[in-house]
């Protein structure tokens, strides 16, 4: 069977998936003894070394007591273990399913460690959600690279397995949105730390500037059932395409066909891209690739609607790929303190793409600068065009 058939085949088959992983637990525990006893002290050192401090530790897909008691006997407070079983200080609960146990619902720990067990997880969504209710600072994993592919055991190879240096961290940064790469290593596989960096919003909102066809902000209202997207994008020949979206999310995705920009309810001219997909309209007849046709708009003044819309309590990411807009859209941001609203911006850069370029750079400049050097609370993906 090829890894995605071995998948979704446990996935039909949940109790058979249950009973497979408690019968490879209970094999392995004299084994996962002996692990504690030559590992764990590596790990241990491993942890403190990259800062790793607190008084309460879970242990998940624990299998063997001794896993617990080892953190017990240094230096953690609490401890404490889950796996598909009840087992002395073992609980039983699926690690997918954390948020729903009725004592983990309620419990905090400052560490969740997990010790060749996160391959064994079907639904790492549900995984990451129980992650960001039940864990106060860092989440250390342990787990195999799986280059010879999954197992009827090691049932699942996740985005972040087998992946070094940035494409790890796009991708720990992809599953685990409320963490940051803290560590990692290749150590008997690999090993990392992820640092937790904000709790989990409630409220969570995306304002995607330059929606295209949908894709990215159909990625977030898949991820998150409680996300409301608002979504910019003035070139009517792309509704078509974007529809799917549109109409499937259409209870919370909110639609305008507005051009991102300083200021309200001005027109502006739209200049349509040459290539066949559309893909870079601007509001500068100097960008590249932009033929003479063009359609006239409204615009939105992002500052004032981030104002109107965004709470304090509300996650706001912000999207934005508006060929060009994106400086004087920004920089006003900054002049004028709604960027400090923002917790993450998602952004394509469009300097090298229009002509006049000293003063498209020196606004490329300020930017970037501003982003990189004072704004420390923002979380910032650049987008390669």
């Amino acid at each position: 069977m090829s890894e995605s058939e071995i998948f979704e085949a446990w996935r039909d088959d949940y109790e058979g998936y249950v009973a497979a992983q408690i019968e490879y637990a209970h094999g392995t525990k004299v084994r996962t003894e002996r692990y504690v006893n030559d590992r764990y002290p590596d790990l241990l050192e491993l942890m403190k070394k990259s800062g790793v401090e607190g008084e309460s530790i879970l242990c998940v897909g624990a299998r063997h007591e001794s896993e617990i008691n080892f953190f017990l006997e240094n230096g953690y407070e609490e401890s404490m273990g889950i796996d598909l079983f009840d087992d002395g200080k073992i609980v039983n609960c699926d690690m997918s399913k954390m948020h729903e146990h009725p004592v983990l619902k309620t419990k905090r720990f400052d560490v969740v460690f997990s010790h060749e067990s996160i391959e064994h997880c079907l639904d790492l969504k549900g995984f990451v959600r129980g992650l960001d209710l039940v864990c106060r600072k860092y989440f250390v994993c342990k787990c195999p690279n799986l280059k010879g592919g999954t197992t009827k055991w090691d049932v699942a190879k996740h985005p972040f397995m087998g992946k070094a240096g940035r494409r790890f961290a796009e991708a720990a940064a992809e599953c685990f949105p409320n963490f940051r790469v803290k560590t990692r290593i290749r150590w008997k596989g690999l090993f990392f730390i992820l640092e937790k960096v904000r709790e989990a919003h409630e409220s969570m909102v995306l304002i995607d500037c330059g929606f295209y066809k949908g894709n990215i902000s159909r990625k977030y209202l898949e991820r998150h059932p409680k996300l409301v997207c608002y979504a910019f994008e003035p070139n009517d020949l792309l509704l078509e395409d974007s529809q799917p979206v549109r109409e499937k999310y259409a209870d919370r995705l909110h639609f305008s066909d507005r051009i991102v920009w300083v200021n309200d309810d001005q027109p502006r001219q739209l200049w349509l891209a040459s290539n066949s997909d559309m893909q870079g309209s601007s509001v500068y007849k100097t960008k590249k690739r932009v033929s003479r046709k063009s359609v006239t708009k409204q615009t939105v003044d992002l500052s004032r609607f981030i104002r109107d819309t965004v709470s304090d309590d509300d996650y706001l990411i912000l999207k934005m790929d508006i060929e060009g807009a994106e400086y004087e859209v920004l920089l006003k941001m900054i002049k004028d303190g709604t960027l400090k609203m923002v917790d993450e911006l998602i952004v394509e850069f469009h300097a090298g793409k229009i002509r006049n370029r000293d003063r498209v750079k020196r606004m490329h400049e300020r930017v970037v600068n501003f982003l990189h050097q004072e704004a420390t609370w923002l979380k910032v993906k650049v987008l390669k065009g």
